[in-house]
C-alpha cells in the first residue's frame, strides 16, 4: 500500500470516527428526547381522550389494563394510542431506557413523563409531556 493511499485511508478514517462521534454523543440523545417528548404528548392525549369518553372509569396509570383499554380493547373498540407511539412490553409503556413511563393526576391534571435514562425521581434528567 502506497503513502498517498494510507494517509488518505487514515484521513477518511477520522473524519468518519468524529461524525460518529458528533451524532453518538450530541445528535442521538436530543433526537431520543425528542421523540420521547412526541411520544409522552401522545400518550397523554390519548388517556385525555380515553377519560372523556370514559369518564366513570379513567385511566390514571401506567398498567397493563390501562394499555390494552387504550390500545383498543375497550367497549367502543376505539384505538386511542397506537404501538408506534409508544415502546409498549408486557402491556407497560416504557421509555427508551427501558423505564416504566411515569402517570400521575392531581386533581383534573394529568401529567405523563419519564425518570429519564438515571431513573431517579424529580432531577435535571426528568422529560416530563407539556
Amino acid at each position: 500500500m502506497s503513502r498517498g493511499c494510507l494517509k488518505l485511508t487514515i484521513v477518511f478514517s477520522t473524519i468518519i470516527f468524529i461524525f460518529s462521534s458528533f451524532y453518538y454523543l450530541i445528535a442521538l440523545p436530543k433526537l431520543r428526547h425528542e421523540i420521547l417528548l412526541n411520544s409522552l404528548e401522545a400518550i397523554r392525549d390519548s388517556i385525555e381522550s380515553y377519560n372523556k369518553d370514559y369518564p366513570k372509569s379513567p385511566l390514571h396509570e401506567n398498567s397493563a389494563l390501562s394499555t390494552s383499554r387504550l390500545l383498543g380493547d375497550n367497549g367502543r373498540r376505539k384505538v386511542y394510542l397506537t404501538a408506534k407511539d409508544a415502546i409498549i412490553k408486557g402491556g407497560i409503556i416504557y421509555d427508551y431506557w427501558d423505564n416504566p413511563i411515569q402517570i400521575t393526576k392531581a386533581g383534573k391534571k394529568l401529567t405523563v413523563f419519564s425518570y429519564g435514562k438515571n431513573n431517579k425521581p424529580n432531577d435535571e434528567d426528568d422529560i416530563i409531556a407539556p
